[in-house]
């Protein structure tokens, strides 16, 4: 078990730097991913090669360092495996194949395991034993680090000047020279030691008095003086960087190497001497023989001192949005002191006139605020698809892996940014559209070679902004949907009868893909067969408010169209009232508002159903669907009926409701899942006059809609 080098620290700050730490690993691991992921692509341009191997090794070494420096050993030892196979390939950049990148990704997940698994208390796991080895023999790094130990012990152990003794022991108080006597009496030995950090140092996360708690664990610490040579003028001192460094006098039991230890995860530009001595007859204090030398702890890359217990959810925001969140928050404070100033002055002042134009005035400043203010907050939750869109490259390389198929991924708006909870339910849809498009689109190399195709599959992944939604497209090159055998498999399976699938259009055969446990594989696999695929991805769109839409060409290829609100929180929706309760609708959802003349209805099974676009449109009072009491003594007197039709899931209704009210925005409150209906309600809007109004979940009542049609024919 290794020793927690935070020991020293209290509890609270202790979790604090690892809680940091665990905050940026994650980034890191995944940056870490997209470059090995390049790596192949890249196998050609041996410039652009050594670059991405150099960002590689940086995100390692930073994320070892960082673990070293905070507890986890398991972490920090394997990346410290991870590191040296990189190295192997920075000295030689044309020893990257196939074979090693996908161990090193294979190490990604192991990272990932470990960064998930950590626990509030110091661990050392050893769990990843079996891939280190492997990693090690794929690299052969065996006989490299036996070789890099050698050029180490050759360069580092030189003959240098001996210390001068005599002056240590001159600047010794007879406190301090006792103590040494008593030490070295009972077998530990003498070193002195010393460290300047870099003038970014602080930067980097670096502290001269952490690696000198770390350095009091192991060694009983005689003296230390600070090196102040660097200190600059105060007209040219900067705070943020460091000037200082440290010198030691300490005495150990343990060997030399346990204190080299200490600095490992330094960065190349500190200063570090570890000179271990030892005490004559005389007072001189001479070198031990085979030990004279300094040692430069030398190693490549900053350091990032980050941390924690364990990991919480981030969304990095720009500085300027925060800016400008203060400044308007400050603006509303200002109208607020207004308002209250106002309020006071009612109670001496005659002139209503004049305050009630100040009121307007300042109501208006209010109101200009306060939708800056919505805007800037709901911008603070935006996040850019960026690290999903690049997660997707793992995807795809692992299934193409595996099935030996050749393809490649393209990207395209993914700068494009969405609210965090949009992001966060959409990673598993695109995992299950990227699988099918490998799985079921792209064909074998052989077989697109006799179709007269590149060998090389490519599917692109793109999002784009249409107004407040986010139109994100899966398109692949390969075979396309086979719409005659999607029907056999229905009938098959029982899921439409033969007439039905007769009269079935292309669109409406491609959408029974999402059909539960429907599959076009021939037998199951790790990957597919079950039938869970596309069913899952239209249910996790769908309980979002977005759409799933299907083109496709036998032979040419799929397109796979998902459109997603920018954010779930705030909408435009339309208020609507139906038997003495206030309604809300999203407004994406809503086709159309409209009067119906009950002249224009026929009847259809006993329900009202008029001619919309073409089509035969059944209506449904919205009062039933609630099981509200209808208001029926304003028939006579109305024009004709309010009409609002909805759509979702390619489904359409037209909802008769008492009257309907112009567009708003809505902020949607959460209700319990007690008061939900059924899941018929997203959740609550509390109007301008105090009053609450109900958010539909519109695809629950599309579905409740036609369920109560159904059950009441």
């Amino acid at each position: 078990m290794q020793k927690d080098p935070l020991a020293h620290l209290p509890p609270e700050v202790r979790n604090k730097m690892r809680e940091y730490f665990l905050e940026e690993a994650f980034p890191l691991v995944d940056q870490l991913e997209t470059d090995l992921l390049s790596l192949e692509n890249e196998n050609g341009n041996l410039e652009s090669l050594q670059e991405i191997i150099n960002d590689a090794f940086r995100s390692a070494h930073t994320i070892k360092g960082s673990a070293a420096s905070t507890g986890f050993g398991a972490i920090a030892a394997l990346t410290h495996e991870f590191e040296t196979a990189l190295d192997v390939l920075r000295t030689n950049n044309k020893l990257v194949s196939p074979e090693k990148v996908g161990v090193l990704l294979e190490g990604i997940d192991h990272l990932r395991h470990l960064l998930s698994t950590v626990n509030d208390e110091f661990t050392d796991d050893d769990s990843c034993a079996s891939y280190v080895q492997r990693l090690v023999e794929t690299f052969r790094l065996v006989e490299f680090i036996q070789s890099e130990e050698l050029a180490k012990k050759s360069t580092s152990f030189e003959k240098t000047e001996d210390i001068d003794a005599d002056l240590i022991f001159q600047n010794l108080s007879s406190a301090e020279l006792a103590q040494v006597n008593q030490e070295l009496e009972l077998g530990a030995s003498l070193y002195s030691l010393f460290w300047i950090l870099p003038e970014n140092g602080f930067a980097l996360g670096l502290d001269p008095f952490v690696l000198l708690y770390a350095l009091s664990d192991e060694a009983k610490i005689i003296r230390t003086t600070p090196l102040m040579d660097n200190l600059p003028s105060m007209a040219h001192f900067d705070p943020g960087l460091c000037y200082m460094g440290l010198s030691c006098l300490v005495t150990t039991s343990h060997p030399v190497e346990v204190l080299r230890a200490i600095f490992e995860f330094c960065p190349d530009e500190t200063l570090i001497e570890v000179m271990p001595v030892k005490r004559h007859q005389s007072t001189t204090l001479e070198p031990l023989p085979g030990e004279t030398g300094a040692e430069d702890f030398s190693k490549s890359n900053p350091v990032n001192t980050n941390p924690s217990k364990q990991h919480k959810e981030m969304i990095r925001v720009k500085p300027e949005r925060l800016d400008s969140v203060m400044n308007l928050v400050g603006e509303l404070i200002t109208a607020s002191n207004v308002l209250t100033h106002l309020q006071s002055t009612l109670e001496t002042e005659k002139d209503i006139l004049s305050i009630s134009h100040r009121l307007k005035t300042t109501s208006d400043s209010v109101n200009w605020i306060v939708n800056r203010l919505q805007s800037d907050v709901l911008s603070l939750r935006m996040v850019a698809l960026d690290q999903i869109f690049q997660r997707m490259k793992r995807t795809l390389y692992d299934i193409a892996k595996r099935q030996g198929k050749n393809v490649r991924l393209q990207l395209s708006g993914e700068e494009t940014e969405v609210d965090k909870m949009v992001a966060d339910a959409l990673t598993e849809p695109l995992m299950h559209l990227i699988r099918n498009a490998v799985d079921h689109g792209i064909e074998a190399p052989e077989a697109r070679l006799k179709a007269g195709k590149p060998e090389e599959g490519c599917i692109t992944l793109s999002a784009k902004l249409e107004g407040n939604t986010v139109m994100i497209n899966i398109i692949d090159d390969g075979a396309g949907i086979d719409i005659v055998r999607i029907k056999d498999l229905a009938v098959s399976k029982g899921q439409i009868t033969r007439e039905e699938a007769d009269h079935l259009s292309d669109t409406d055969s491609r959408n029974l893909i999402f059909g539960a446990g429907f599959s076009t594989a021939n037998e199951v696999t790790d990957i597919s067969g079950r039938g869970v695929g596309m069913d899952v991805v239209r249910n996790h769109i769908t309980r979002i408010g977005g759409t799933v839409k299907v083109d496709s060409q036998l032979g040419k290829g799929t397109n796979i169209t998902l459109e997603l609100p920018l954010s779930l929180s705030l909408f435009r929706g339309l208020v609507m009232k139906a038997g003495g309760e206030t309604y809300v609708l999203p407004l994406d959802s809503v086709r159309e508002t409209t009067l119906v003349q009950p002249s224009e209805c026929s009847s259809m099974y006993g329900r009202p159903v008029f001619t919309f676009r073409g089509k035969i449109l059944g209506l449904v009072y919205l009062t039933e669907v609630m099981g509200l009491p209808r208001d029926q003594s304003q028939d006579g007197q109305l024009e004709g009926w309010p009409v609002v039709v909805v759509e979702s899931r390619e489904k359409q209704i037209g909802l008769i409701v008492d009257y309907f009210e112009s567009p708003q925005d809505i902020v949607v409150k959460p209700v319990e899942e007690s008061l939900s209906v059924g899941g018929l309600l997203a959740g609550a809007f509390v109007m301008g006059n105090g009053k609450v109004a109900l958010v539909f979940d519109i695809n629950h009542l599309v579905r409740s809609v036609l369920d109560f049609a159904q059950r009441g024919n």
